[in-house]
C-alpha cells in the first residue's frame, strides 16, 4: 500500500482520507489471520466468508480510526457503522471495480474494499470505493440453486445497480496502479445515463 494512491473524492462527514488509509493499514497489518496452532485461515474457510471476515475487520478498525464514529452494539444489523448520524455500510472483495453486494439495499454511505491475498496469508488493499447509494442504486437478487438436486443455495442478496455500480467507481478514494481501468470499463462508464463527476477515474478533465 501507497499512501500516494489515495485520491480525493466525496467522503462521508467527519471522515477524512487519513483516517481511511489508517484503517486500511490496520487491516493490512492484522494478518495472516490464524488459528492457535498456526493454521491460515484463509485456507480453511470459503472465500466470501473470508471476504466477510476481512469486512468486519476493517468496519471494526475504521470505526477506531474515525472520532465520533459509532459501531451498533447488534453487528448483524443495518447499518454497520454510523458516522454523524447517516448509516455506512462496509464490504470487502477480492474483485476490485466489481461494485457492491449485500443483505440489504437501504441508502447509506457504502464502501467497498478490494484485497490481494498475498502467498504469505497477508492482504493487501488494491482499491476502496466510496459512495453515497440511494436504495434505488439497489436490486434484490433473489436466492438461486447452484445444483440440480437443489441442495446448495445461494443466499439472497441485493447488487447495485449499473448507476450504483458507476458511483462507487466514481468515488475510487485508493487506487492501487495494479489495477488498470480497461477500454471496456471506459466504454461502460460512458453509456450509463449519470453526469461523470471531475473526480473520478473515468473523468477526461
Amino acid at each position: 500500500m501507497d499512501r500516494l494512491n489515495l485520491r480525493h473524492v466525496p467522503l462521508p462527514p467527519g471522515v477524512t482520507l487519513d483516517d481511511l488509509y489508517l484503517a486500511m493499514t490496520k487491516t493490512r497489518d492484522q494478518t495472516p489471520l490464524r488459528l492457535a496452532g498456526g493454521r491460515e485461515l484463509s485456507g480453511l474457510v470459503q472465500a466470501n466468508v473470508f471476504s466477510g471476515i476481512i469486512s468486519n475487520l476493517f468496519t471494526v478498525l475504521l470505526k477506531e480510526s474515525v472520532v465520533g464514529m459509532v459501531q451498533p452494539a447488534n453487528q448483524t444489523l443495518f447499518p454497520d457503522l454510523i458516522s454523524a448520524s447517516l448509516p455506512l455500510e462496509v464490504k470487502a472483495t477480492i474483485r476490485p471495480l466489481k461494485g457492491g453486494e449485500g443483505h440489504n439495499g437501504h441508502a447509506s454511505w457504502t464502501v467497498v474494499a478490494a484485497f490481494l491475498l498475498e502467498p504469505d496469508g497477508k492482504i493487501d488493499l488494491l482499491t476502496l470505493s466510496i459512495a453515497y447509494l440511494t436504495e434505488e442504486d439497489w436490486q434484490y437478487q433473489g436466492s438461486q440453486s447452484k445444483a440440480a438436486d437443489k441442495r446448495t443455495q445461494r443466499t439472497e442478496t441485493w447488487v447495485t445497480t449499473a448507476i450504483g455500480t458507476a458511483k462507487l467507481r466514481d468515488g475510487l478514494a485508493y487506487w492501487d496502479p495494479r489495477v488498470p481501468i480497461s477500454k471496456g470499463l471506459r466504454r461502460e462508464r460512458l453509456a450509463i445515463p449519470l453526469p461523470i463527476p471531475d473526480y473520478s477515474p473515468f473523468s477526461t478533465g
